[in-house]
């Protein structure tokens, strides 16, 4: 039987918004479209855009054309303004459990498609104790 993979347009767009930042040439004005795409998917679904962008995320070309790419597209108003929007959604729906949930995403604790069995760590211990302080 064929399966759909019910998250293929929030992994296309985060991808494309990755190959603009990770590109050594800078980035193309026509592809601006999928870094909105993708902005608007975190806003719709928080965690399942954060968790797409960090499964494409990747560093192959030097840091310096990356940093450059991330302040040449953010500086573009309407990607500003669909960060902000997503930033005030991120807030007010884990307020409490949001600095967490991007601690778990960026340690990949937590993927988009795979289910990791529980382990019984001094991380996850450290993490259960910071959770219960906030």
């Amino acid at each position: 039987m064929l399966e759909i993979d019910k998250y293929q347009i929030q992994k296309y767009n985060a991808k494309m918004h990755n190959n603009n930042l990770d590109n050594p040439f800078g980035i193309s004005r026509k592809n601006i479209k999928y870094t909105l795409n993708h902005l608007k998917d975190c806003t719709q679904n928080p965690t399942v855009g954060l968790l797409a962008r960090k499964q494409f995320e990747t560093h192959k070309y030097p840091f310096i054309s990356y940093k450059k790419n991330y302040e040449e597209l953010f500086s573009n108003f309407s990607i500003k303004y669909a960060e902000k929007i997503f930033q005030q959604r991120y807030k007010n729906l884990y307020n409490k459990t949001g600095r967490i949930r991007k601690i778990l995403i960026n340690n990949k604790n937590i993927e988009l498609d795979k289910i990791k069995p529980v382990q019984k760590t001094l991380k996850r211990k450290i993490y259960s104790i910071f959770a219960k302080i906030i």
